[in-house]
């Protein structure tokens, strides 16, 4: 047990309670009900700091004596698959991790569209930066209104003002037309998710322009098709039901996010087309799904956790320096890993 007359810090607060450090550090700034923390964790959070002594200390006090905050959160929406949370969380680890400072990192949650219900929580007086993921357009659009006071990075998206490591998403759906039409395919489809984003964009975008360029689009032996759904299992289910009704289906087809992939292929197996006989499929993504389902499925894969490293090496320079202005872009190719659905 600690004595009143020494300083008592908060891990020492919550190792008395047998909570998180971060969980005492929510109570003491008066923030355990935005977290929705117990009420009985908090009274007993609350006593055991007065009991030991505890003087909570302003920012400005924190300041003087030099003291700064080393949270780092990363922001991922509750409905992203575990996959791409894994990896960028592993990368972010991995780089605090091989520091001799000690940073300390956790998962930041939001919905979808909705980040800017958070905005009370992104500032330096809850975490020392930010490393923010899948950020659809109303997300961008809201960062980009917004001046933080602390460090952004964001992974795989690009807003004004703000640095990024990234996917070559166009490049990506460039490949995957090329491949396609080298190998010889003149129906060619894409599914993708029914909600905005650059990334989504630029990879349907590269697929359509080498689709232009090859003057295929002014070909009539040519034909190409896209629909689009939820980014679920039961999205990808039902763009595929569109795609089928639509006319004859594409030999080639590319699935522009594989949180649909499941579901493609269902739909897909139910109408009785062979892959890769009849329809030779790519995505993009790195859920275990597609290594696993009968046939594998053919993806671009991104460096996820090595993006998230550069992402955490960026904003540990930035919060280092405390310039962040520099607006530094970051990109990394993902690779095509051949399999069953589409040879090489």
């Amino acid at each position: 047990m600690v004595k009143r007359n020494q300083t008592v810090s908060v891990k020492q607060i919550a190792e008395a309670v047998g909570v998180s450090p971060s969980t005492v550090s929510m109570v003491l700034n008066n923030r355990g009900g935005e977290f929705r923390i117990a009420d009985v964790t908090s009274e007993k959070i609350i006593q055991t700091a007065s009991e030991l002594g505890y003087q909570h200390e302003t920012r400005t006090k924190r300041k003087k004596r030099g003291f700064s905050k080393t949270l780092v959160c990363a922001f991922c929406p509750v409905d992203f698959n575990n996959g791409p949370i894994s990896q960028l969380y592993a990368g972010i680890h991995r780089y605090f991790a091989e520091l001799n400072q000690k940073y300390e990192t956790i998962v930041f949650p939001y919905e979808l569209g909705k980040l800017k219900d958070k905005i009370s929580f992104i500032s330096k007086d809850f975490m020392s930066g930010a490393v923010m993921m899948a950020l659809n357009d109303e997300d961008i659009s809201f960062i980009e209104h917004t001046k933080f006071d602390i460090p952004v990075v964001l992974f795989n998206r690009t807003a004004k003002g703000y640095s990024s490591v990234l996917t070559d998403d166009y490049t990506v759906g460039y490949n995957a037309m090329e491949h396609f039409m080298k190998r010889g395919h003149s129906r060619l489809g894409i599914v993708s998710p029914n909600y905005s984003s650059r990334s989504l964009s630029l990879r349907s975008t590269g697929y359509r322009d080498k689709f232009r360029s090859s003057g295929a689009e002014e070909d009539g032996s040519y034909s190409y098709v896209t629909t689009y759904g939820d980014p679920s299992d039961a999205g990808g289910y039902a763009a595929m039901e569109k795609l089928l009704q639509s006319g004859e289906p594409p030999t080639a087809l590319f699935v522009s996010i594989d949180n649909m992939m499941s579901g493609v292929i269902r739909r897909i197996k139910e109408h009785g087309i062979a892959v890769p006989k009849d329809m030779e499929i790519i995505s993009y993504g790195s859920m275990p799904f597609t290594n696993i389902v009968s046939p594998t499925i053919t993806s671009f894969v991104p460096s996820s956790e090595e993006m998230s490293y550069n992402c955490a090496k960026l904003l540990h320079r930035y919060i280092e320096d405390g310039v962040w202005n520099d607006n530094v872009k970051i990109s990394f190719e993902a690779t095509c890993v051949y399999r069953e659905s589409c040879p090489e």
